[in-house]
């Protein structure tokens, strides 16, 4: 079995559960792909066996966190910074598995809670996030380019992530999320749409949702 891991702090609730299940037994001849350097190392503390998408294209299920989900699976990701590995593995996988509590869920549409974030190119960076304020459900948002301890914050990929805030839900995903894409230097963005297969949503009250694709 391969499994893709996210990044975040579920993704750590995750390895000690596969560490505790392949010691037990239960599950046999896995290999997990990380989605980071951080879920890598956190990995091996485990002695999880670990290969790349390069070596094991095919994906059985993949897990990850979200920092927003709506009711119709939609995610926004990346508020950690491994937003277009984590979009490579989701979609590789034949069973993409989403968990979080019920803070994420945004049942009025995404984009509300904080940073939507799209990665881009380090070259021509102002250039870039000068394209991207001309696209009409961008023109009305605040941005920042992410920095971390006083610094630029650099990706694993070595790009630059540019965080757009949202005074309200986005509106028309699909379009908004087709004119990102196609803005010259941009890598990706933190938006998931009709990815997620099945999401777990841990609630205040102590049970939990479950939400199936369509």
């Amino acid at each position: 079995m391969t499994i893709g891991l996210g990044t975040g702090t579920t993704v750590f609730y995750a390895l000690e559960r596969i560490d505790n299940l392949i010691k037990s037994g239960k599950i046999k001849d896995v290999v997990c792909i990380p989605t980071s350097v951080d879920t890598e190392i956190k990995a091996k503390t485990f002695g999880i066996p670990l290969t790349t998408l390069n070596k094991n294209s095919k994906i059985d299920v993949a897990i990850d966190g979200t920092d927003e989900i709506d009711l119709n699976l939609n995610l926004v990701k990346g508020r950690g910074g491994a937003l277009v590995r984590e979009k490579l593995v989701a979609n590789s996988a034949s069973v993409f598995i989403i968990i979080g509590d019920e803070s994420k869920l945004c049942i009025n549409g995404l984009g509300t809670t904080g940073a939507v974030p799209i990665e881009i190119l380090t070259f021509g960076y102002e250039k870039i996030i000068e394209n991207l304020l001309k696209i009409s459900t961008l023109q009305n948002c605040t941005y920042k380019l992410r920095e971390k301890n006083g610094e630029i914050f650099v990706t694993d990929n070595k790009n630059y992530i540019v965080d757009f805030f949202f005074t309200d839900p986005i509106e028309d995903l699909l379009e908004t999320c087709k004119k990102i894409k196609m803005t010259t230097g941009v890598i990706d963005h933190g938006i998931f749409l009709d990815m997620t297969n099945i999401a777990l949503i841990s609630k205040y009250d102590g049970t939990v949702l479950t939400l199936n694709k369509k």
